[in-house]
Order: structure tokens, then sequence, then C-alpha cells
């Protein structure tokens, strides 16, 4: 029976116009703003382009490539005539393969010889004798000086001046290119230092995976966030993929070469102090989409 009453009540008249009443007006505007904002969001979707991208290991290189400088296994000390940072030419003496009393010694005696051979008459015993204690420091004791007289003690300065000068030259190592010196750690059997040569131009190589290769094509853009470079501070490196390697290196990837945009070494508030050698994440750009299409078709 209350069966019944229910099922009446929903089919009596009162029940039925309400149903059938034509919904409020804020009901309909309600219905029509969800319907434009829906409309909005598909065509804001449709209209925005993302990029696609793929990630790779990079490191900066110079071209030509750096100039490195090796310790002499047979030298336990070495001393830097120059400042690290500073530039050279090719030829200059950068390093002397001993101390650096012994390297202030041998100049020294270079020097008092080439003035007492122009001035002296004759070589007193004090001068021989403070002369051999200077050779005998640099560990060249063979040059002895013995003669006095103004002939004798003339030709055998000039002598000992050349014998000493050709000994000064095989300690010294000379910078092999012209460019920016960095020095290492004083280390035998280690790299002393290397030479980034004038007029380098730097430029990233990617390491690439077979599952990227296929998506990599010369002309892509990329972003270079370097490690040790806080990007809200220091920025981007930006370049264009300019070469890719046909076959894979030994380590199994692929490598291709990045030109970096001369005017784009910072995008941030400091300058981004490039250096053969460092490393860090890279970002090439493979094409574009809406993201209607990535949301829906991927």
């Amino acid at each position: 029976m209350e069966t019944n009453n229910i099922q009446y009540n929903v089919r009596s008249e009162e029940m039925q116009e309400i149903i059938s009443n034509i919904p409020s007006w804020i009901v309909r505007t309600g219905s029509c703003l969800i319907f434009i904002i829906l409309c909005v969001v598909i065509s804001w979707s449709t209209f925005t382009v993302l990029p696609s991208t793929r990630s790779s290991k990079v490191q900066i290189l110079t071209n030509p490539g750096i100039s490195r400088i090796l310790a002499d296994s047979s030298n336990n000390a070495f001393y830097y005539l120059i400042a690290s940072h500073t530039m050279v030419t090719m030829a200059q003496p950068i390093i002397f393969k001993g101390s650096a009393k012994e390297y202030n010694t041998a100049k020294q005696l270079l020097l008092m010889m080439q003035e007492l051979s122009g001035t002296d008459q004759h070589l007193s015993p004090e001068k021989l004798s403070k002369l051999n204690a200077g050779l005998e420091q640099v560990g060249q004791q063979q040059i002895n000086l013995t003669a006095t007289g103004y002939s004798g003690g003339i030709r055998q300065l000039k002598s000992s001046y050349s014998k000493l000068h050709q000994w000064l030259n095989k300690k010294l190592i000379a910078a092999p290119v012209s460019g920016q010196i960095f020095f290492n750690d004083l280390q035998t059997g280690r790299e002393l230092a290397y030479i980034i040569p004038e007029k380098a131009v730097y430029y990233g190589l990617l390491y690439l995976t077979q599952d990227n290769i296929t998506a990599i094509n010369i002309g892509q853009d990329v972003t270079i966030r370097l490690d040790g470079y806080q990007e809200s501070i220091y920025g981007t490196l930006q370049g264009k993929i300019v070469a890719i390697s046909d076959v894979p290196a030994d380590n199994n990837l692929y490598l291709a070469k990045v030109a970096l945009f001369p005017n784009k070494h910072n995008t941030g508030e400091k300058m981004i102090g490039l250096h053969p050698g460092a490393a860090g994440n890279a970002e090439i750009i493979t094409g574009r989409e809406s993201m209607f299409a990535r949301a829906f078709f991927k």
C-alpha cells in the first residue's frame, strides 16, 4: 500500500509540473558559462605551443684545443715564473724545473757575470769566491772560475756565462702556444698547466644515446645548464647543433657539436666563466606541438 502511494505521488500533477518546467535563468546561465569556459580552454590549449625536448650530457671544449704541459718525472720541484690566468706568448718561459731559489740565484749570477765582464779589469779572489759559491748553490760547481788576470778572467767569465745560460735554458719550460695559461697543483707526473689558445672558440659536445639520436637533427636549438652555475643567477648557454657523428664512439654514445651563440653566454645576472672541460646538461628542442595535441595524442 505504501509503495503504491509513492508511485502515485511521483506521477501526480504537481510533480509532473515541476519536472516539465523550463530551468530557471540561473541554471541556463551556468550551463552557458561552463560551455564558454570549455571552449576557451580548448582554444587556448590548441594555440599554445610547447617545445618538444630531449636531454643529454654536455661538455664544453675549445677549437683549437687546449695545450697541456705535463710534469717531468725527473724533477721534483717546479717554479712558476708567471701568475695563473695571465696571457702568454709562444716560446715565453713559464716554468722553471727546479726551486725558486735555484732560479733566482742563477739569474743573479748571470747578471753579475755580465757586469764583471764589461767593467772589471781583473777578477779579485773575493769576486771569484762569490761566483763559485753561487754556482755551487745551483749545482753547477763544475763551472769553476779560477783565473784572476784580465785576459784569462774575462775569457773564463764569458765561457762560464755561456755554460750557465745554456743550463738555465734547459731547465725552462716555454709556452707552446700563445694564449691564457692556467696552472694546476705542482705534482710530478701530472699536468702542470694548460693554455687556452688565443682566439679559441668555445663549443659544446653532446653525448647522445641511441634513443635520442633518431630525434636529433642539425640546426636544432640547444639550452645548456652548466654544473656549478645556478640558473637563477647565471642563466643558461644558448646554441645550435652544427654536426652529428654518423657512428657511435667507444662508449656507444653518438657525439654532436653545438655552436654557442657569442651574445648569449650569459642570460642571468652574472657572467658564466667558460673553461674547457666544464660539464652540464643540455636540452635539445626537437620540435613544437600544442598543449592539446600533447594532452590527447600522447
